[in-house]
């Protein structure tokens, strides 16, 4: 080769360098300007997506919080009820005990009566004994 085309050679080379640079350097920022709002709009979905979500469990967790409520208040609703109900079924028991302390106290009674009966007929019976003797 001779100087002629090595001189036009390198022109070529450093002329085509500086242009693969500013290529380059323009393919970047046009990467750039298209990239930035589609990353934008990834960016944005997924937060929507994670608001969302979010939303929704608030949601849920919420209802459930409605339902351990009303069951918290059937139970102490429940549990007052059985209160009543041991403390009337306490005093019913009590009311019959006393009732049936009564009845023994007058079967007791009764059977004195009956006793007095049954010695006063015997010593009536053996004086009609020694009377017809």
């Amino acid at each position: 080769m001779d100087e002629q085309s090595i001189g036009l050679l390198e022109q070529v080379v450093g002329h085509t360098g500086s242009e693969l640079i500013l290529f380059f350097v323009v393919a970047a920022v046009a990467a750039a300007i298209v990239g930035l709002p589609l990353y934008r709009l990834v960016t944005n979905d997924r937060k929507n997506k994670h608001k969302h979500e979010n939303e929704r469990l608030e949601k849920y967790m919420e209802r459930e919080m409605q339902i351990l409520q009303q069951v918290f208040e059937v139970i102490r609703g429940n549990t007052e009820a059985l209160s009543r109900l041991a403390n009337t079924l306490e005093r019913d028991v009590k009311s019959t005990a006393t009732s049936l302390e009564r009845v023994h106290d007058r079967i007791d009674e009764q059977g004195e009566i009956l006793n007095d009966i049954k010695a006063a007929l015997a010593a009536l019976s053996r004086n009609d004994a020694k009377t017809a003797s």
